[in-house]
C-alpha cells in the first residue's frame, strides 16, 4: 500500500534516522513509504503524511530557491486536494510549536500558510499526549481536529557499535573530568548559545563543555567568545558519522538540552538510546517522558542551565553506570502500530 510522507525514507543512506526509522516499522505493515517530492505534480497515495510543514513556504526567504517556491506550494496543495478526492487523509505530525526560525515565526507568509494546512488536515499526530494544551494553543485551528499519540522511536537498531577508540583520551580529557554537553547540528533553536552562557557564567571546576556537530554562525562565533574569555570548551563542528555520534556519547556524562521550542527532539532520544541522561526544562512533555523511562534518565532545569546540581546528578549517575535506560514505550515496532491507528483507524484496508 502507497503513503505518501514528507520528508520520506531516504534511499542509499542519509537523511532523517528518524524518518528511516519509522518508514522501516511501517513495512512490516504492508504500508510502503514514499518519499513525496516537491518538484513533482501528481503525486497521489492511501493518505500524505507532513512531518515539518514549515521547510516549504520558509523557501521564500531563500535566495535561490524563493524563485520555485510557488510551484513547490502548487504541488503540495495539488497532492492534498487529490488524496482528499480520494477519500485519504492529511495527516500532520505536530514537532514544533512554530518555525525555528524566530523571524518567520512572525511572518504574516507563515501565518497564512499554517492556518490554511491546519484547516486542510484530518487528523495530527502527537509525540506525547502532554502537548496536547500548548500545540492547540499553537495551531488552534486544530482544535476539533482527529488525533493520536505515536511516540518517537529510538535509536538503538541504527546506532554504530562503540569502538576501540578512547574519545576522552584523544581530546586530552581525564577519565575523572565531568563532560556534558550537546551532538548534532547546533543553532540558537536548541539552546546551544544559552548552554555556552550558562557554561561560562557557572565556571564549575572539572568540568568541560564538548558540543559535536553542525553549527550555524551565531553558535561559532558564541563558541569563540567563550574560549577566548577562558572557557573549556571541546568539540568537533562540522557533520559527524554514525561512528563518531557514537563514540562522542560514551565520553559524555550527560547531555543539556534547554530548549523551549521543541516538543520533542532527537537529540534527546539519541542520548538515551546511549544510556545517557540528559538535562532539559520542566515541560509537559518532559515529564511525561520522565514517566515512560524514569526519572533519573532527566535532570531538569529550575533556575540556571548549568550550575552546582548538575554536578551532583552526574556524580550520582556515575554510581550507576550500568544502567540501561528502558525505552520499550518507544520501540519503533510499537511507534508504527500507533501510526497505523491513526492512519486507519477502522482498520487495514483489504
Amino acid at each position: 500500500m502507497k503513503f505518501l510522507m514528507s520528508p520520506g525514507r531516504s534511499v542509499g543512506g542519509g537523511g532523517n534516522q528518524y524518518i528511516n526509522i519509522l518508514c522501516n516499522a511501517l513495512g512490516s505493515y504492508g504500508v510502503s513509504i514514499h518519499d513525496w517530492k516537491p518538484y513533482i505534480p501528481f503525486q497521489c497515495g492511501a493518505g500524505f503524511h507532513l512531518h515539518w510543514p514549515e521547510i516549504f513556504p520558509i523557501k521564500i526567504f531563500h535566495q535561490r530557491q524563493k524563485y520555485i517556491e510557488p510551484l513547490i506550494q502548487y504541488n503540495l496543495w495539488k497532492t492534498i486536494d487529490d488524496v482528499k478526492k480520494h477519500n485519504h487523509k492529511l495527516i500532520w505530525t505536530v514537532h514544533n510549536l512554530q518555525p525555528h526560525n524566530a523571524a518567520f515565526a512572525e511572518d504574516a507568509h507563515w501565518h497564512k500558510f499554517i492556518d490554511r494546512f491546519s484547516d486542510a488536515v484530518d487528523s495530527y499526530i502527537l509525540l506525547t499526549p502532554a502537548a496536547r494544551d500548548d500545540v492547540l494553543r499553537a495551531y488552534p485551528r486544530l482544535k476539533d481536529k482527529n488525533w493520536g499519540v505515536a511516540h518517537h522511536p529510538h535509536y538503538r537498531d541504527v546506532l554504530a557499535p562503540s569502538s576501540a577508540n578512547d574519545c576522552r583520551l584523544q581530546h586530552g580529557i581525564a577519565k575523572e573530568t565531568i563532560v556534558v554537553g550537546m551532538l548534532g547540528s547546533m543553532n540558537a533553536a536548541k539552546g546551544v548559545i544559552d548552554i555556552i552562557d550558562s557554561f561560562v557564567s557557572a565556571r564549575l571546576p572539572d568540568c568541560i563543555l564538548f558540543l559535536a556537530g553542525k553549527a550555524d554562525e551565531a553558535s561559532m562565533l558564541a563558541i569563540e567568545t567563550a574560549r577566548a574569555s577562558g572557557a573549556d570548551i571541546r568539540g568537533v563542528f562540522r557533520h559527524l558519522s554514525d561512528q563518531e555520534i557514537s563514540d562522542f556519547y560514551q565520553m559524555l556524562d550527560m547531555t543539556i538540552f534547554p530548549s523551549t521550542s521543541h516538543l520533542n527532539s532527537g537529540t534527546v532520544l539519541h542520548s538515551l538510546s546511549c544510556n545517557v541522561p540528559v538535562r532539559l526544562r520542566r515541560t509537559p512533555t518532559n515529564v511525561y517522558l520522565a514517566s515512560q523511562i524514569g526519572a533519573s534518565w532527566l535532570s531538569f532545569i529550575e533556575d540556571k542551565i548549568i550550575d552546582e546540581s548538575l554536578i551532583s546528578d552526574v556524580l550520582r549517575r556515575r554510581a550507576n553506570k550500568s544502567l540501561i535506560c528502558n525505552l520499550s514505550a518507544f520501540d519503533p515496532a510499537v511507534v508504527a502500530k500507533q501510526h497505523i491507528d491513526i492512519y486507519f483507524p477502522e482498520g487495514l484496508p483489504k
